[in-house]
């Protein structure tokens, strides 16, 4: 997956055709070999449009974070709890960087994502009430079987 984090033109009037764009994309894979390939993939097609139609392409910093899988232990006990609570549920992989990616090196850890409108990190996302109290209960009831298990 590809995240367009930001788009700017330059100059920015809706009459005026742009001097100047610049994007920020985030590659999202659950393995790096993939993010390498669709950032080859689409600097490959960028260089060809400059090409195509004489325009200057140049590639800035790049931000390379490696994709951390959530530990099995918590996927399980995510599961057991959807399924105790007879919820739905299905496996997802993030991509952002998240704690998971911070606390993934000194001890198990996972995600859970419910249910919400509206973007993500934004003045417009919602989650409905009922779908908030169900992941809390997820939580808990994970975090009440993985206190459980022997280390």
């Amino acid at each position: 997956m590809i995240n367009f984090g930001k788009v700017s033109f330059a100059p920015g009037a809706y009459n005026i055709v742009p001097e100047r764009v610049e994007l920020a994309l985030d590659f999202r894979a659950p393995e790096h070999g993939r993010m390498e390939q669709l950032e080859s993939a689409v600097l490959q097609i960028a260089g060809e449009c400059a090409r195509r139609y004489d325009l200057e392409f140049e590639r800035g910093h790049r931000v390379a974070l490696q994709p951390t899988p959530c530990a099995d232990e918590c996927r399980q006990a995510f599961v057991a709890a959807c399924e105790h609570l007879d919820l739905t549920q299905m496996p997802l992989a993030s991509g952002a960087g998240h704690d998971t990616m911070a606390l993934a090196s000194v001890c198990p850890a996972g995600m859970i994502f419910i249910p919400s409108t509206g973007g993500s990190h934004s003045p417009r996302e919602f989650a409905e009430w009922d779908a908030c109290v169900h992941g809390a209960n997820v939580l808990l009831l994970a975090a009440l079987d993985l206190a459980r298990r022997p280390r």
